[in-house]
């Protein structure tokens, strides 16, 4: 049951539920509301398609997160050995 019709505040997890229903009850409104051919196959399918893509999503950023932590690390080690040595002494 859809709680308002504020889909552009949906979190992930209201936006599932709303394709969820709408690729479950689309053949029953298919006539009323004139979708057909291609429309009507997306329709069917948005369930399993916004599913995909939030896993895949998800799956990406991580990946960027990993990247991101690889060139920090690789830019630290690279500044240190560029740095010149510390000297211990007072000139």
């Amino acid at each position: 049951m859809l709680k308002n019709n504020q889909f552009t505040s949906d979190t992930d997890g209201e936006r599932l539920e709303r394709v969820q229903l709408l690729s479950a009850n689309i053949d029953t409104h298919e006539v009323q509301l004139e979708i057909g051919g291609d429309k009507l196959v997306r329709c069917r399918n948005a369930g399993a398609n916004w599913s995909s893509a939030v896993t895949i999503a998800g799956v990406e950023d991580g990946e960027s997160q990993e990247a991101t932590e690889t060139l920090n690390n690789a830019l630290a080690d690279a500044h240190e050995t560029m740095s010149p040595p510390k000297s211990t002494c007072f000139r």
